[in-house]
């Protein structure tokens, strides 16, 4: 890609603005701005600041800045707002620069605002557009402009939204979407220290990538209203406008709105975490974002909110103590903090971060799953979700895995897939392809020499007590049971380094 297809070309000639309608109001002009990068458009209107007509000097003023996402969002914002509060909305292809915070200052001339709600980040990724140690520095002088032109206004930052495949936007693009997961990082690292809420945009919408519109970085309207109830919940808070909802719904829509009121409050509440957390646990945060899905992800988010344990906690190793790493399904996902603790004092206990799924995923996630870190054991299996995979494509992944996870110098310790129920909703067939996967790896492990920890075996005696009826998962006898069994073949292991 060419350099200068990736340069903003801002040309000075003064755009045209909408006069605000009250007496002793001012409007600043500011500089139009010229995207040439045609992946990220405005997709609407263009780049332009709308100004709301100003008829009540006493109700109360919000500036939201962005880029194209505000596009998206801030007509539902503006409409939930109405009554309440005049909106304006700054929308530009800036990202940070000292040139950007000097045409900021201008803007906010506007004001006085209440309250801004801003965003950059979509338009910062590209070579050399920011130059390096320079994004934080930056990012901290534009609150600070902020702050001097409008030292009472409440300020809220939201971060970028995920950056997906082209014409497959249920797939994170491995290029630009790890470029902005770091500066979104970066971001509420400034955010943090400058006391600045944050509204996690990108949490909210990586587990939802099947409303992306498949163009990278737009999405649909669904997403978009989402979006807009987080930021208008976040503005009606800070100006102290929140109204306590009735205890119980009366209809199917209150309920459902009261539903969708919850889950962003909890991921406010998990934003605010997050921003607060160090460097590595911050990095662990984002793997979870990325990869545990629509499904795992507000499960997560709400334990960890609450803060319960769970299996993808983040673990801070203890020094001198071995790495273990568990690589499997949702029944090892139950299993996990049963390992943990009959480990304790003996091994850090690491988990994937994700619901690792069939085969076929482990050849794409592997290198995510393992890391940077040495392991000094991995205990992994492939198999309720390969249940439907031809003989031979299971058999070479296993062994296209195997020889990867060989080359960590870990000892290996492959799983069993335990028993699938005859009376599951896909019927006795599951039972016998479970039965025949286990004989495909066992041949595999055999020939590789890779340990067994036949749990299939292990925890047929003990269904009838432990598995949940007509389900492949266990109660909480079973993965204590389960969890026990493989945390003495890891012991085992461990002991033959």
């Amino acid at each position: 890609m060419k350099r200068n297809n990736l340069l903003m070309v801002m040309t000075m000639a003064l755009a045209p603005m909408a006069a605000l309608q009250a007496a002793g109001s001012k409007t600043a002009a500011i500089p139009a701005a010229v995207e040439e990068d045609a992946r990220v458009q405005a997709d609407g209107k263009g780049w332009r600041l709308d100004q709301a007509k100003i008829a009540d000097m006493t109700r109360p003023r919000v500036l939201l800045i962005g880029d194209s996402i505000l596009n998206g969002y801030m007509g539902t914002v503006t409409k939930a707002l109405k009554d309440r509060a005049y909106v304006d909305a700054w929308v530009n292809p800036y990202c940070q620069s000292e040139n950007y915070n000097k045409i900021l200052a201008n803007v906010l001339t506007n004001g006085p605002y209440d309250v801004v709600h801003f965003n950059m980040g979509l338009h910062g990724w590209q070579k050399d557009r920011i130059k390096e140690g320079t994004f934080e520095p930056l990012t901290k002088a534009y609150v600070e402009v902020i702050r001097a032109k409008l030292p009472k206004a409440k300020i809220i930052w939201a971060s970028s939204t995920p950056v997906t495949v082209k014409n497959k936007p249920t797939e994170l693009d491995h290029e630009i979407n790890p470029i902005i997961v770091d500066q979104n990082r970066m971001a509420a690292k400034v955010m943090g220290e400058m006391k600045v809420p944050v509204n996690d945009f990108y949490a909210l919408l990586v587990g939802k990538l099947g409303l992306a519109r498949g163009d990278q970085f737009h999405w649909k309207n669904e997403a978009y209203v989402i979006l807009a109830q987080c930021a208008t919940d976040s503005i009606l808070r800070e100006l102290g406008m929140i109204a306590q909802p009735r205890a119980e719904p009366t209809n199917a829509k209150e309920a459902a709105d009261k539903k969708n009121a919850g889950a962003l409050a909890v991921d406010a509440k998990y934003a605010a975490l997050v921003a607060a957390l160090p460097p590595e646990e911050q990095a662990w945060e984002r793997a979870l974002q990325e990869n545990l899905g629509g499904f795992y992800l507000p499960l997560y988010k709400d334990g960890r909110v609450k803060g319960s344990a769970q299996a993808w906690d983040y673990v801070k190793d203890v020094p001198g103590l071995p790495r273990v790493l568990l690589i499997g399904d949702s029944v090892s996902r139950g299993y996990t903090l049963a390992v943990r603790k009959a480990l304790a004092g003996r091994a850090n206990v690491h988990r994937a971060p994700e619901n690792c799924g069939p085969s076929a995923n482990g050849l794409k996630k592997i290198d995510i799953w393992l890391g940077d870190g040495k392991w000094d054991v991995i205990h992994f299996n492939f198999g309720i979700h390969d249940r439907a995979t031809p003989s031979a494509d299971y058999q070479r992944r296993l062994e296209t895995l195997v020889t990867r996870m060989k080359a960590t110098g870990a000892k290996l310790i492959w799983a069993s897939t335990t028993p699938v129920p005859p009376d599951t909703k896909d019927g006795p067939k599951v039972t016998e392809q479970i039965v025949e996967k286990n004989r495909i790896a066992t041949e595999v492990m055999a020939k590789s020499g890779v340990a067994i920890d036949d749990l299939f075996t292990f925890i047929t005696p003990h269904l009838a007590k432990v598995q949940n009826p007509k389900d492949v998962h266990f109660n909480n006898d079973g993965y204590d049971l389960l969890g026990r069994q493989v945390a003495v073949a890891i012991e085992q292991a461990l002991e033959k380094r």
